[in-house]
């Protein structure tokens, strides 16, 4: 099993002849992070074990994760408990949704996308073209 893995870091010239338990440690040594499971003797498998410096890693990207995904589950209630509250004042929650969507774009962003959509609107007779003249007399 771990044949070809000492060929390859003795060609690096990382890990030179010696016992098979010390070029385990060196293996280890070199930044081999990842448990991974093997077969013992009896055919059982078993995981190896991580450096104790790397559980601690494991062990704190796990609690900053959870604390994390608690934060955004919290965040996800407060944002539940304004559109209720809106709602609850007579507000389109719907077209609430739709305002803060369009405020995360950029002006040529609305305006390219609304195009598109005037576009595919006309094509499928949805929508039909007022002359020019009429919107530039609107605007003024």
């Amino acid at each position: 099993m771990y044949g070809d893995k000492f060929g390859f870091y003795r060609a690096l010239g990382l890990l030179k002849p010696c016992s098979r338990y010390t070029a385990v440690a060196t293996i280890a040594r070199l930044g081999r992070r990842r448990a991974r499971p093997t077969r013992s003797k009896t055919g059982e498998w078993q995981m190896s074990t991580l450096q104790a410096s790397a559980q601690q890693q494991l062990r704190q990207f796990v609690e900053q994760l959870e604390r994390l995904e608690e934060e955004k589950k919290a965040i996800a209630d407060d944002i539940r408990d304004k559109f209720a509250e809106a709602k609850a004042l007579g507000f389109d929650v719907k077209a609430l949704r739709q305002v803060l969507r369009l405020r995360k774009k950029s002006k040529t962003d609305r305006q390219e996308e609304e195009a598109v959509l005037e576009t595919y609107l006309h094509a499928l007779g949805m929508l039909e073209l007022e002359p020019e003249g009429s919107t530039m007399m609107a605007a003024e």
